[in-house]
């Protein structure tokens, strides 16, 4: 799956009249979701693979937390969302993560669109606050992925895409004439900024 196919791109190109060059789109789509994710502070080693490129798209992490940075120690914030699922949750202050630090899913309640995780009232341990003491794997990124992000992908692949001639060059002459080109071609449009503005991480990067 990807944030978006080849067809909904072409909306915006009506002169691509086929599904010829929509392999090449699928690749400037896959570019652009890692910009996007980038811009939008998502991390940048899905599946706990180092330098893995970032995506919107929902992908299972492995994160280490050094424990709850609100004021109620209860509430583990992730510092991701949306979070559709947790798949284990170990609190270990040795960091050794064995089976008798694994956090029962009973005890704690997840709050996807905000990325917390919350200790329920009969849990019987507060979350260990020392250095990477939490170990939680869990699955992050929209699927589906909202129609705004798809519009975002759209406005910024066809832009591409009608700019493919002139990547690299500042000027050119035409009809006797100088056409300047932005310096900033190849980056993400203010209008797709906009479009992904919703979507930032508090604290992550807004590019």
């Amino acid at each position: 799956m990807a944030i978006a196919t080849a067809e909904q791109v072409r909306l915006m190109l009506p002169s691509l009249t086929g599904s010829l060059m929509d392999t090449d789109l699928d690749t400037l789509i896959a570019r652009f979701d890692s910009l996007a994710a980038q811009f939008c502070g998502y991390p940048d080693s899905p599946g706990g693979t180092v330098g893995a490129a970032r995506t919107i798209e929902r992908t299972t992490y492995t994160f280490y937390l050094d424990g709850p940075t609100t004021t109620d120690p209860r509430i583990l914030d992730l510092g991701v969302y949306p979070v559709s699922s947790v798949q284990s949750v170990y609190s270990d202050p040795l960091r050794e993560y064995g089976s008798d630090t694994l956090v029962s899913s009973d005890d704690y309640t997840l709050i996807g669109d905000q990325g917390l995780l919350e200790l329920s009232s009969t849990a019987a341990d507060m979350w260990d606050t020392h250095y990477r003491a939490i170990k939680v794997s869990l699955t992050l990124g929209f699927d589906p992925v909202p129609r705004s992000i798809i519009q975002a992908c759209a406005l910024q692949v066809a832009h591409w895409w009608r700019g493919r001639g002139s990547i690299g060059q500042t000027s050119a002459s035409q009809r006797g004439s100088s056409i300047q080109f932005s310096p900033n071609g190849l980056g993400l449009l203010p209008a797709v900024k906009a479009l992904l503005s919703d979507f930032v991480l508090v604290g992550g990067s807004v590019g």
